[in-house]
């Protein structure tokens, strides 16, 4: 039985973004999950703690409004309140106060190609179960 359940924020860590996105659904037969994004945060460097990132160096893009999409659970990790609610709210002051965001989208679009890039065995057994 899976430790991720619905409703729960995870995170999708790559280099030096982090993925974070709302639970809809896991699929625990093909060890997947039906994620709806909030943000993509871009940290200056990799490795580096996303807790301790300013927040004038640290990027947010609002994924909000974005598409919904499944990913396999293997990459996924739960995320604990002290490191999503201030993440949460510097994203409502770039509602706010809002800044280029026009290639929100793009990011989040190059970020899932690079993961897939890099992995692509762990994707095609994903694929592989749902046929």
């Amino acid at each position: 039985m899976s430790i991720i359940q619905t409703h729960q924020i995870v995170c999708l860590e790559y280099a030096t973004r982090h993925l974070y996105a709302e639970v809809i659904e896991v699929v625990e037969w093909r060890q997947i999950c039906w994620l709806r994004p909030l943000m993509l945060a871009v940290t200056p460097s990799e490795n580096e703690d996303i807790n301790h990132v300013t927040a004038q160096s640290l990027r947010l893009y609002d994924l909000r409004q974005g598409p919904d999409i499944l990913w396999p659970t293997k990459f996924l990790r739960l995320v604990w309140d002290t490191e999503v609610i201030p993440l949460l709210a510097q994203l409502e002051d770039l509602h706010h106060h809002p800044k280029d965001n026009s290639d929100t989208r793009h990011q989040l679009a190059d970020f899932i190609a690079e993961v897939w890039q890099t992995y692509p065995q762990e994707f095609e057994s994903s694929m592989k179960s749902t046929l």
